[in-house]
């Protein structure tokens, strides 16, 4: 048994000190923290040769409404380069050229703690001849990445293999935020495939990019990360999901009437409550001459004063004296 071992060692070890061979096939798991809503965001950039040509597909697991009324989106874009081998693509930057025991063992030799507001992480799977390559590229508030590229550069441009891959085919720019993609058609293509995604062929990815990151994810599983993701979804904006009821409308007879504005920041906050007023109002006019937000929270008062200002009742359909009112701001994330 133990010749046997050390024969498989031999084997193995032979594969590496010859020549690096290139990734029959190759893909990268990219985990991603934003202070935008304070959440995680994931990427699957997968390259597969396909004839005389390769096959990039690019899907992103993410949110609209990260800062309100987070929604569950996948999204998948897809290249085909004509006449193109991922030799080609990866050129100097070869994941097969690095040992994934050599790549640990230099992270730690050069680990640092700096602060940090994002966080980028990548796990990097690679076929590379008969073995399986798995690469953990850790954020780079944890590695003095400078250092790593000035002791071996090699290893030091994997940190730029996934831009390496979807610069050329997607451009420079994020393809899925604000570069004139049908967000539609992203998301319809990322239904498609958030089945293959949910599957475990990416897991090996997501484990090594959860492990350099600031995830505290015991067993990551990529369909655990999809168990709340409904279809495509639409961001319908703050209107579409803040409301603001008069308690008791049907007491108050209006001829004109303000509707107040949920405050942005509040929303973002998940601010929601009553506020009450106490108005006077001449009952002759109608106007409301004088507003005091006696409860509630200050940027929900600030709104509800400002529009009750502008209210106007009917005239003689109130009683002289202060009028209570109270209004409800809530929020309805479906």
């Amino acid at each position: 048994m133990r010749q046997l071992f050390l024969a498989a060692a031999l084997i193995a070890s032979s594969a590496w000190c010859a020549e690096a061979p290139t990734p029959s096939q190759m893909y990268m798991v990219s985990a991603a923290f934003s202070d935008h809503g304070g959440l995680f965001y994931y990427r699957v950039v997968d390259v597969q040769p396909d004839g005389r040509d390769v096959v990039i597909r690019y899907s992103r697991i993410g949110w609209t409404d990260p800062a309100i009324c987070p929604r569950k989106i996948v999204q998948s874009a897809q290249v085909r380069l004509r006449n193109r081998t991922i030799k080609d693509l990866v050129k100097r930057n070869n994941p097969c050229a690095v040992k994934p025991q050599d790549l640990a063992a230099t992270v730690r030799k050069y680990s640092i703690r700096g602060g940090h507001f994002e966080t980028f992480s990548v796990g990097v799977v690679a076929t590379c001849g008969p073995m399986t390559s798995v690469l953990e590229l850790p954020d780079e508030s944890r590695v003095n990445l400078a250092k790593v590229k000035s002791a071996n550069r090699t290893m030091g441009r994997l940190w730029d293999l996934v831009s390496d891959i979807v610069n050329p085919a997607f451009g420079e720019g994020d393809v899925f935020q604000g570069l004139g993609a049908d967000d539609s058609v992203l998301q319809r293509a990322g239904q498609e495939i958030a089945p293959e995604l949910a599957s475990g062929r990416y897991d090996q990815g997501l484990e090594a990019a959860v492990r350099g990151n600031d995830l505290e994810w015991e067993h990551p599983r990529m369909r655990d990360l999809l168990t709340d993701y409904h279809g495509p979804r639409t961001d319908l904006g703050l209107d579409s999901v803040t409301f603001i009821a008069l308690i008791n409308a049907e007491q108050y007879r209006f001829r004109g009437f303000a509707k107040p504005g949920y405050p942005r920041l509040a929303a973002m906050a998940h601010i929601q409550g009553d506020v009450s007023l106490q108005l006077s109002v001449d009952p002759s006019t109608g106007k409301v001459s004088e507003v005091d937000a006696s409860s509630g929270n200050q940027l929900l008062r600030d709104s509800a004063s400002a529009a009750a200002k502008e209210w106007r009742f009917e005239p003689n359909s109130v009683s002289p004296g202060k009028i209570g009112i109270t209004l409800r701001y809530s929020l309805q994330c479906k």
